[in-house]
This record gives structure tokens, C-alpha cells and sequence, in this order.
């Protein structure tokens, strides 16, 4: 055969090749055709499906995605907020929940929209370890697959500081209420006006039953912000509940003798009370008579009167007396007396102090609403009298001990003045034959305790030791 046979050959072969392929293509384009017209083997269509927005698909019921990344997101002590992306085909989501306790997991919400991939998990209990996994479903279809996320603890309950006092200078002792359920606490704080907490010098209590610390070298006389976290801990992770933010001005507390508990509630006592103080010599006065008898009494204080004998109210302190309120200037009566008033006048006495008063007296006797809500804000109970010695109008001595000697009885609130020299005679007597007629001569406080078996209750108003406007 010669070569140009040959050559004609090979290319008649090539030719035919190419043209059986470009005919199986055709074909297959045919039949593919052929089959998204007629749909599958059944015979049937496929009927348009409608998602959440109602715009149509092409499919019915076909398995949406799965979700892959739920994780959690904000947490409470009672709540888990879980957040996830979006996956193609879904309708909503199903939210199924488990507890450290449960042995299985059961559906805790549904989300009937696509495009909203969140969900708060609420009524959960504090500090307690739970799993979660979210499931997509489209129409009768859920998907099968899930990714499980946990264990997340929910964060105890934020601590709440109770009390917070200066036992010396430059430290702060803070008093916060316990919880069984932490693991810890941090006890935090910052100069009041900075920004930041100064969390290199937090303290960290590994003792849940723990309730107080002490914060060490701070600056007397300035004032701090204090917040306490509680908080649980597994598996390296941690959970935190962090507490209001409580401001304290750092005044060293006057240092007042332990109370000797020797008030008899089956005798009879009284309490002496003095107003519109203190006053130079005779509020002078009166201490010295009230602590040679080894008598208390209750000092109702005028703010301003405060700030200019700051030594005269560290006595009152000293010797175990009971600080109260009298407003700043006693220069309002009633619906007059604002808020302010009131609180003025504590922060002079905390300030020279380091003890806030623990009780009121209105001015003139006039309590408001207004009044009795800041009372209760401050957590001061208000004392009214049961006897009026009326040592202002009749300035006499011996008509204001003739008066208390005469009508004194069990339990009762006497009225009397430290700003007047003749209350202050009058008192040389009365105190010594109380005593001597067997009468416990107590505290506000003291009397109500004695009397009801309870502490006095911030806001009421009482008028001897067992009755209350």
C-alpha cells in the first residue's frame, strides 16, 4: 500500500470518531432534557414549594442544611441566648435543651423563620451546666445531623453588697451576700470618676462562703466605686455575674463600744431623745450627765450644727449613743423637705463619722410620703414622741423635770433639746431618779427591739415602743 493510501485512511478515521462524539453529546443533552420536563421516574412534576417569605422553590420538602455553628452567646443566671448562621432550605429551627441531670434532650423552642438564627433558653437555674444543639427543619422535613454545644453554664446570681465601712484608716471592709451556687468571687474597685477598675489589684476568693474582704492601702478621705463578681467555673471555662457598682467615702468609722446587751425587755425602760444639736456647752453638758449615769440616748442632729462641732458628734459615737437625722438646716417642715435634705445631713455625719445615722425625726414632727421614701432609701427608721417636754417654749428646769417625772411611763419616746443650758439642768435630775425608779434608760433602737422583738423597719414612723402612726 503506498503511503498517500495510508494517509488517507488515518484521517477518514479521525473524522469519524469526532462525529460519533459530537452525536453522543447531542443525545445526552436530548434525554437530559427530556427528563427535567417530565421529572423522575415516577412520572409526576415537581410542585413549587414555599418558604417563610413566600417566594417559590423548586423543591418540596427537601432537607435543609445543617447547623454546625451554634454556639452561646449572651448568658444570664436564668437564661442562654444561642446564636447560629443561617442554612440553605430551612423554614425554622427547633432548639433542643439538656441539663447536667437530664438523660436526654428535649425541645425547648422553635424558630418559625429563616432568616432570624437566634433564641434565648429561659428558666434555667443558676450555675448550672447545660448542652444544647439546633436543628433546621423545611416543612415535615428536620435534618438528623446536629452538632452538640456544651457544657454551658448559666452564671450565678450577681452579688449584692451589703455594707461597706471603714474600720481604719486606708481600708475598706466590704460585705456582700454569700451564694451557694458560685464557685468564687472578685472583689473590684476604682478611684470614683476613673474609668477602669483596677482589676491588677482585684481580690480573688476561691471560698464561696465567704462574704467579706478587706481592700488595704487606699486614700483616706477619698472616695471609691466597689463591685463584687461572682462567678462558677468547669472545664477551664468560666462564667461571670457581675454586681452594682456601690460608692463609699473612705472615713475611718469612730471605733463605738460593743453593746453590752444588757437591755431587759421585762423592765421598764425609756428613750431620752435630743433635737437640733449639737450646740457648744450645753450639748456638752448633756453627754457628761448621760455618761456618768451610764445612760444612751438618741441625738437627732441638724446637718450644718454637725459640721461645726464635729468633735462633740465623735463623742456621741464614742460613747454608744444612737445618730439620727434632723435634716440639714431644719429649715424646712413637711411637703418643704426634700430628699436632699435628708441626705446631706447623713453624708456630714458619715463624713465626720464614719457611721451613717440610723434614724430620723422630722422637723416640727411633719412626715411626708416624700420623707418616708428617702427614709427608707437610707434605711432609717422615723421616731416620733409619746412625751413633749416642750423645753423650747418654757426654757425652766424644774417644769421640765416636774413634767418627765410626772408623766413618764414603760416604753415611752421623751422630747427633750441639747441646744438649750436649762434641758441640760433639768437633765441633772431626771436621769439619776429614772434610774433609781428601776426605768433602763435605751436607744430609739433599743426600745423598739425590746418591745416587738424586732428590729425597727426603714420608713415607719413609731411613737413609743410598741405603737406606729
Amino acid at each position: 500500500m503506498s503511503r498517500g493510501s495510508r494517509s488517507r485512511r488515518k484521517s477518514g478515521g479521525k473524522a469519524a470518531f469526532i462525529i460519533s462524539a459530537v452525536f453522543l453529546v447531542v443525545i445526552a443533552g436530548i434525554i437530559a432534557c427530556v427528563f427535567l420536563f417530565f421529572g423522575d421516574d415516577s412520572g409526576e412534576t415537581k410542585p413549587a414549594m414555599k418558604d417563610v417569605s413566600g417566594s417559590s422553590s423548586s423543591a418540596k420538602d427537601v432537607m435543609p442544611g445543617v447547623v454546625t455553628d451554634a454556639e452561646a452567646d449572651e448568658i444570664t443566671d436564668s437564661t442562654i441566648k444561642v446564636k447560629w448562621s443561617a442554612v440553605e432550605n430551612a423554614q425554622g429551627y427547633n432548639i433542643y435543651v439538656k441539663s447536667e441531670d437530664d438523660k436526654s434532650f428535649s425541645k425547648k423552642g422553635t424558630v418559625k423563620s429563616s432568616d432570624k438564627p437566634s433564641y434565648k433558653i429561659e428558666s434555667l437555674s443558676q450555675s448550672e451546666g447545660y448542652s444544647f444543639y439546633v436543628t433546621a427543619y423545611n416543612g415535615s422535613k428536620e435534618t438528623t445531623q446536629y452538632y452538640v454545644v456544651g457544657i454551658i453554664y448559666t452564671a450565678p446570681k450577681k452579688p449584692v453588697i451589703t455594707n461597706i465601712t471603714c474600720p481604719e484608716e486606708g481600708t475598706a471592709h466590704i460585705e456582700w451576700e454569700s451564694n451557694e451556687k458560685a464557685k468564687g468571687y472578685k472583689v473590684e474597685y476604682r478611684l470614683t470618676g476613673s474609668e477602669k477598675f483596677l482589676s491588677d489589684k482585684a481580690v480573688d476568693i476561691k471560698d464561696h462562703h465567704k462574704n467579706s474582704t478587706d481592700i488595704t492601702e487606699l486614700e483616706d478621705k477619698s472616695t471609691y466605686d466597689f463591685r463584687v463578681t461572682s462567678y462558677v467555673e468547669s472545664g477551664g471555662k468560666r462564667t461571670d455575674a457581675v454586681g452594682e457598682v456601690k460608692s463609699f467615702k473612705l472615713v475611718e468609722s469612730v471605733a463605738a463600744p460593743e453593746e453590752s446587751g444588757t437591755v431587759d425587755p421585762d423592765k421598764p425602760m425609756v428613750a431620752l431623745t435630743f433635737d437640733d444639736g449639737p450646740l457648744g456647752e450645753p450639748s456638752d453638758r448633756i453627754l457628761d450627765i448621760l455618761e456618768k449615769n451610764d445612760a444612751k440616748a438618741t441625738f437627732f442632729m441638724v446637718g450644718n450644727c454637725a459640721a461645726t462641732y464635729p468633735d462633740n458628734v465623735i463623742r456621741k459615737a464614742k460613747l454608744g449613743m444612737e445618730l439620727g437625722n434632723h435634716t440639714w438646716d431644719h429649715k424646712s417642715y413637711g411637703s418643704s423637705v426634700t430628699a436632699e435634705d435628708i441626705s446631706k445631713a447623713s453624708d456630714e455625719i458619715f463624713d465626720i463619722t464614719g457611721v451613717r445615722p440610723s434614724c430620723f425625726r422630722s422637723p416640727g414632727g411633719i412626715t411626708t410620703d416624700e420623707i418616708k421614701t428617702e427614709c427608707i432609701n437610707e434605711g432609717m427608721p422615723l421616731y416620733f414622741w409619746s412625751v413633749d417636754t416642750e423645753d423650747w417654749k418654757y426654757r425652766d428646769a424644774n417644769h421640765i423635770y416636774k413634767l418627765v417625772m410626772d408623766t413618764v411611763k414603760d416604753g415611752d419616746i421623751i422630747l427633750m433639746h441639747e441646744i438649750y443650758g436649762t434641758t441640760a439642768d433639768a437633765l441633772e435630775k431626771i436621769v439619776p431618779e429614772l434610774k433609781e425608779k428601776g426605768y433602763q434608760l435605751v436607744t430609739c433602737k433599743e426600745l423598739i427591739q425590746a418591745k416587738t422583738g424586732e428590729p425597727p423597719e426603714p420608713g415607719k414612723q413609731y411613737r413609743r415602743g410598741s405603737s406606729t402612726d
